[in-house]
């Protein structure tokens, strides 16, 4: 009996897809709340056993891919803050992925600026922290007259 002498297959070449156009957000776009990412893909969707993954590239240079927005179908897609790469200016693009990896086809980049208020602190001790008003009673219901009887008419 002959052993097994399967020839591997060879990895199927990527189908000639479109570039998805990157839309939303812009550069006129203040992100404060989580960032919605929109994007147009010319081929309606795409075949089966790809994805999309949103990349971003934050203030400090480097790129991230995140989870929210990584191996996605279908859009838009929402990264909640804080920005991964703190508050500034990032550039962001769409990358098509067959598990998991990129397939060299991208989008346009866009940029738009993502700034997240620093969280509220209390205090210092040293400082009196102020007393919670005191809200003032409310002013009494007015309470409906007795109204007599009607009076008979002879």
């Amino acid at each position: 009996m002959p052993a097994n002498t399967a020839t591997p297959v060879p990895p199927t070449p990527a189908p000639d897809l479109p570039a998805p156009v990157a839309r939303e957000p812009k550069a006129h776009r203040d992100n404060i709340v989580p960032v919605t990412f929109e994007w147009d893909y010319p081929a309606g969707e795409l075949p089966p056993g790809y994805e999309f993954a949103v990349i971003l590239q934050g203030p400090n240079g480097q790129e991230y891919r995140p989870a929210a927005c990584d191996r996605v179908r279908t859009m838009p897609c929402v990264v909640p803050p804080p920005p991964p790469g703190g508050n500034g200016p990032y550039e962001w693009w769409l990358v098509i992925t067959r598990d998991g990896a990129s397939i060299g086809i991208e989008s346009n980049h866009l940029t738009f600026p993502w700034d997240v208020p620093p969280e509220e602190t209390s205090p210092p001790a040293s400082q009196p922290t102020a007393e919670p008003a005191t809200p003032e009673p409310a002013p009494p219901s007015p309470q409906p007259t007795k109204q007599p009887p009607p009076t008979p008419i002879p």
